[in-house]
């Protein structure tokens, strides 16, 4: 099974980071400070920015353990994991209370599983993100599957495990999501005692740049296509042009149909994965969001196309429901969780409400004083070049609490069809 890093690493997919963001750690609690302009980059022209909404103040935050070694058979061992917690030490751990509370997660250990420990968190007052960095957790019981099908319970009790290193990213309103690889070889019951070995645990988790497990923002936000001439947009890799660009800040993701494999890519250097997207679905209280998975060949099947597994999954809104206040031309930075902080950026030119021309690029901030933003267009996605980029500066910022909330772009040479200046927001509560 690979690992998913969004590190964008040697042999990976997870995307993660070891430290800030680059658009201010959130953490003082200080009141908003702006740049001092009221106009945008035309003179004297009012300064009209785009408007993040994102729902509610939680953040959703999701550990996901991946397992999985061999091939699926009587034998198989079942561990329930409970305790789940991120922390910072040993006052700040996250949910508050967790025992009794939720029921944990079976893992099968040796099946290729995706199981899910989801809960909410809210940031204290003033607190914008934090990042959490170690993952604590305990096996309260272990049973052995019998060939008649029953279960023999090999360990009951509360066996706890070490505390895992982990950089997990919370945001006001965003998904962050922490992968875990667990498999039979890492835990297991030898018919005498429980094992954890940590050593074979750490080499399936953690690259060799930094031994700790990355967390990563796993919320999409996507852009229709559909009024973007076909030749100015991404091509997806079951074939056909994109109708959907989708990011995180993280990653980058292409969409084209749902409920089908192929319909979802996510693309990152060297290689494309592709999965499946499914539409948000309309509830009696609301409408849950659309989710994505990419799949991965399944290891315990020859050939090893011929069956799928899970690999990476998320949810995903449309921008019109996160992004109001919206003008001819826009442009929005998305942050990013990685340590090189680049940030990812999209601009893109309006008639009435639909997106005519798009492109997409990478914010680099100093400080929250100054940076600079670079634009390609959006069709060069799936193949990784970067033909006819253009530099513009990012000034003016207004910070809230730490955080660059929005400011203004300038271009000297502006992509064909995009302003030469205006204002930009960056994706954040």
């Amino acid at each position: 099974m690979r690992k998913w890093w969004i590190f964008f690493a040697a042999g990976a997919v997870v995307v993660g980071c070891a430290g800030g963001s680059g658009l201010g750690t959130g953490t003082t609690g200080s009141g908003a400070t702006t740049g001092g302009a009221t106009t945008g980059g035309t003179t004297g022209a009012v300064r009209s920015v785009p408007r993040v909404e994102l729902p509610g103040d939680a953040s959703d935050v999701r550990v996901v353990y991946l397992s999985g070694q061999q091939r699926r058979a009587a034998g198989s061992q079942y561990a329930k994991l409970n305790n789940i917690r991120l922390a910072t030490g040993d006052v700040d751990q996250i949910p508050g209370s967790v025992q009794g509370t939720l029921d944990g997660v079976n893992v099968k250990l040796d099946g290729y599983t995706v199981n899910k420990y989801a809960f909410g968190h809210t940031l204290p007052t003033g607190i914008q993100a934090a990042r959490y960095t170690q993952l604590r957790s305990e096996v309260w019981r272990l049973v052995e599957e019998l060939p008649s099908g029953a279960f023999d319970t090999l360990f009951t009790g509360s066996f706890t495990l070490p505390n895992i290193p982990v950089s997990v990213p919370l945001a006001r309103g965003r998904q962050s999501t922490v992968q875990v690889f667990l498999n039979d070889a890492a835990l297991f019951h030898d018919g005498n005692n429980l094992i954890f070995d940590e050593t074979l645990f750490n080499e399936d988790n953690f690259l060799d740049v930094e031994p700790a497990i990355n967390g990563y923002f796993s919320d999409m936000v996507s852009f229709d296509l559909s009024g973007v001439p076909a030749g100015e947009r991404p091509q997806m890799q079951s074939g056909g042009n994109a109708t959907k660009l989708m990011l995180t800040g993280d990653a980058w993701g292409v969409a084209n149909g749902v409920g089908t494999v192929g319909s979802f890519d996510i693309i990152n250097p060297g290689f494309i994965e592709s999965g499946v997207l499914t539409n948000p679905v309309v509830l009696p209280d609301g409408t849950a969001p659309g989710t994505y998975t990419v799949l991965e060949p399944d290891p315990s099947v020859i050939p090893p196309t011929v069956v799928q597994i899970s690999a990476l999954q998320g949810l995903w809104r449309d921008s019109n429901e996160v992004l109001k206040n919206l003008s001819a031309n826009n442009m929005v930075i998305f942050p990013t969780t990685r340590a090189n902080g680049q940030h990812q950026v999209v601009a893109w030119k309006r008639s009435g409400s639909s997106i005519t021309k798009i492109w997409i690029g990478r914010a680099t901030l100093t400080g929250t004083t100054s940076g600079t933003v670079e634009l390609w267009s959006a069709d060069q996605l799936d193949n990784g070049t970067e033909t006819g980029k253009v530099t513009g500066t990012l000034t003016n910022f207004t910070v809230v609490g730490g955080v660059i909330k929005d400011g203004d772009f300038t271009f000297t040479t502006p992509p064909t069809g995009f302003v030469g200046s205006g204002s930009f927001a960056v994706f954040a509560k």
